[in-house]
């Protein structure tokens, strides 16, 4: 993959078109050597993404081996559910926002609503195939960021479905929720 983007940068900028005979555009006609300063510059240029290749194998599949993925994350760390939102997008934000934890669960899982306005917050659970079985929460919540530990010892492992209604009993999110044994 990281061949492909030297190989098309290399094309666009007329590399292929010097290798069949149309020379570079600083070429000098009757010049003996096609090879200019430009095009040895296309040809030696690096992105620089082969710098985390790793050496092919030297048996078949002569693979390289792939990363192990656990290397330091340059991305930021969402301190807030609001901070994923499609902010900057021409997007309204959401009322509220639910993610429970831990998921999957065995007996008891966190869900964490963070909500912008104060209101009525509904959470309702469904099985996996949509039938109602209960309300996890239906009350007045204040802005900010609410746990409710919810216990469901009483149910049997499966898939769930929790539902996030706001105060005007709009569907805002649903979450999938494994219970395990």
């Amino acid at each position: 993959e990281d061949d492909v983007t030297r190989i098309e940068l290399q094309a666009v900028s007329g590399v292929v078109l010097a290798a069949i005979g149309l020379w570079y555009d600083d070429y000098t006609a009757g010049d003996p050597n096609p090879v200019t300063d430009d095009l040895l510059g296309v040809l030696t240029y690096s992105t620089g993404v082969e710098a985390n290749d790793l050496p092919f194998g030297s048996e078949f599949p002569y693979l390289a081996p792939p990363r192990s993925g656990t290397g330091n994350c340059s991305g930021k760390i969402a301190t807030s559910l609001s901070e994923i939102g499609a902010n900057g997008l021409g997007m309204s934000a959401q009322p509220l926002i639910m993610k429970n934890f831990p998921n999957p669960f065995t007996t008891e899982t966190t869900f964490r609503v963070e909500v912008r306005e104060a209101g009525r917050v509904q959470i309702r659970l469904f099985d996996s195939q949509g039938r109602y079985l209960t309300t996890v929460l239906d009350e007045q919540r204040s802005a900010g960021v609410h746990d409710v530990l919810w216990n469901a010892s009483n149910l049997p492992a499966g898939t769930y479905y929790a539902s996030a209604f706001d105060g005007s009993g709009r569907l805002v999110q649903t979450a999938k929720l494994v219970r395990v044994e």
